[in-house]
């Protein structure tokens, strides 16, 4: 189980400082893109859920993330399951011909050490 945590206000060059002295490193090669999937009526949005295809590097999965509804109401929980698939355009391609469409689409990198990362 994936556990996340996000921070609403940071002082960004506080945080990449601090990561700095962490032995963190930011790595430009490795780019992230994703687009998060939805009906016309964004039913899954609606239900608090979320279909995301992300390609990272060279790979990319499918991700389906459903709220957990007996969760605490301070904490947001998200149940998570995610497959690797071949081909990110093509993924996107199969979702669109079963109705559903791009909401949003962002890329981005990030810092990693070892095996932890920080978006």
């Amino acid at each position: 189980m994936e556990k996340e945590v996000k921070f609403l206000e940071v002082n960004p060059k506080i945080i990449r400082e601090k990561l700095l002295a962490k032995h963190f490193h930011h790595e430009p090669e490795t780019m992230y893109c994703f687009s998060v999937m939805d009906f016309p009526n964004q039913t899954i949005l609606h239900q608090g859920d979320l279909l995301r295809v992300r390609k990272e590097g060279n790979t990319t999965k499918i991700t389906y993330k459903r709220k957990n509804y007996a969760a605490s109401e301070t904490i947001r929980q998200m149940e998570e399951t995610e497959v690797e698939v071949s081909d990110y355009n093509e993924t996107i391609q199969i979702l669109e011909s079963i109705g559903l469409q791009k909401v949003n689409r962002l890329m981005y990198r990030d810092w990693e050490t070892d095996r932890k990362s920080v978006v």
